[in-house]
């Protein structure tokens, strides 16, 4: 399995448009499986909205708590501007919400489904079509858990704001320390239909492991290939990549004892011929190794 492609609603930078990420496929059927077949690189400019991808992604997986500073302001903004004496009294008020759809490619045995509870997710009938792109959407959505007590929190809050005279900034401010403190919210599930799935055990973190491995580019050093190592480090540290991880280490005293014997053999004599000219070989003597 892997991520295909994901869509964020009202989170930090991603509003209700423009809001779809999409992700290359990892890697083509007939290859030989590799570091790449579970691994997601996100590569972007400063300010394009990398780290906002990884926290969208840390939230549905581990279930972070939601607060206020998680929503995109000006989704929220026009949610307050909304809000009025009329809409309160009406109870015509807009709740706030995020959501996220994952688009999940499919390419591990059938019999997988059942266990990790994703069946519910499924189009059954493109599933079955020979030529279908099998895959998953799972649509996670946040929602306020009590609509009328949300509605009474607001009344008040547009009441102190109108007697304080508060200014639109710090009117802001308060709705913001409202969704944080006083708001609680409910996550759930939704199938490509749009329909909730409402008793289902499904959990993100039963197909996703993420971990976040900065980049730490600077202007000296433009190239990718820290980046690969620390993939490549991470994964030769879980379990599945210890086997080889062991091999690796192997090769790797093999061949700096090689290239020690080759170096030493070669130069160690030389070296401390020049260090015995400056100080006593019996003080300081250079022994060449590679490590």
């Amino acid at each position: 399995m892997y991520l295909k492609s994901l869509k964020i609603e009202n989170y930090r930078k991603f509003g209700s448009e423009d809001n779809l990420i999409e992700f290359v496929t990892p890697y083509h059927e007939v290859e030989s499986k590799s570091v790449s077949n579970a691994t997601t690189l996100i590569v972007g400019k400063n300010n394009a909205g990398k780290t906002t991808i990884t926290a969208a992604l840390k939230q549905v997986v581990n279930d972070e708590l939601l607060t206020g500073n998680k929503f995109n302001y000006n989704y929220l903004r026009a949610l307050l501007e909304s809000y009025n004496e009329e809409s309160i009294r009406d109870k015509k008020v807009t709740l706030p919400y995020i959501s996220f759809t994952l688009k999940i490619g499919l390419d591990a045995d059938p019999n997988i489904f059942s266990i990790n509870n994703i069946s519910d997710f499924i189009d059954v009938d493109d599933f079955d079509k020979e030529n279908s792109d099998k895959h998953i959407a799972v649509k996670i959505k946040y929602e306020v858990k009590e609509e009328l007590e949300y509605i009474s929190s607001i009344d008040s809050l547009l009441s102190k704001c109108k007697d304080r005279r508060l200014s639109d900034d710090m009117k802001f401010r308060e709705f913001i320390s409202l969704i944080s403190n006083d708001v609680k919210f409910v996550k759930k599930f939704y199938d490509v239909e749009g329909n909730e799935v409402s008793d289902s055990k499904f959990r993100v973190s039963d197909l996703i492991d993420i971990k976040i491995i900065n980049a730490n580019l600077d202007d000296n050093n433009r190239t990718l290939s820290d980046v690969f190592n620390k993939i490549v480090k991470y994964k030769l540290n879980i379990d599945a990549g210890k086997s080889n991880r062991n091999i690796i280490e192997d090769n790797i005293y093999t061949i700096n004892k090689n290239i020690t014997n080759m170096v030493g053999a070669e130069h160690n004599s030389s070296v401390n011929d020049v260090v015995g000219s400056i100080t006593d070989k019996s003080n300081m003597e250079v022994s060449l190794r590679s490590i």
